[in-house]
């Protein structure tokens, strides 16, 4: 299987599990993240601009500066941190910055925000999506 299909397999099922619970609203994708800037992600360019084209709404939760729209992705500035301490330590503000997205579908790839998302999850019953994908000594 190519990294392209690939790529679209997983749109596709992000895009299947979100339309499971948008029946009365519009299709809302919030992808969030601490580690990264918004034009250097790969979900960015690889999950996310594909979804907007297909007319998802996506916010974009991420360290930057700019928020104006791109592409049909909405942008969301977090302050940018430098270590890893204080990317954990931002989750309370972060967390309530998720809830005012009334997303569909939250979706992340950092690890040290597994605590926000079992909060999401648990505390506030939301549909949440971790993408763990792996680096092998193959790739």
């Amino acid at each position: 299987m190519t990294a392209r299909s690939n790529t679209l397999s997983h749109t596709a099922r992000l895009v299947a599990a979100a339309s499971a619970v948008a029946t009365t609203r519009p299709l809302t994708i919030c992808h969030f993240t601490v580690a990264h800037t918004q034009l250097k992600s790969r979900s960015f360019h690889r999950e996310l601009l594909p979804l907007a084209a297909a007319g998802v709404n996506i916010r974009y939760i991420a360290p930057m500066d700019s928020c104006a729209p791109r592409n049909g992705v909405h942008f969301v500035p977090l302050p940018r941190r430098r270590s890893r301490l204080a990317r954990v330590l931002t989750a309370i503000g972060l967390l309530r910055l998720l809830l005012r997205q009334e997303a569909s579908l939250y979706f992340f790839q950092d690890p040290e925000l597994l605590p926000t998302a079992f909060a999401l999850k648990l505390l506030f019953r939301k549909r949440v999506v971790y993408d763990a994908y792996r680096i092998s000594p193959l790739s």
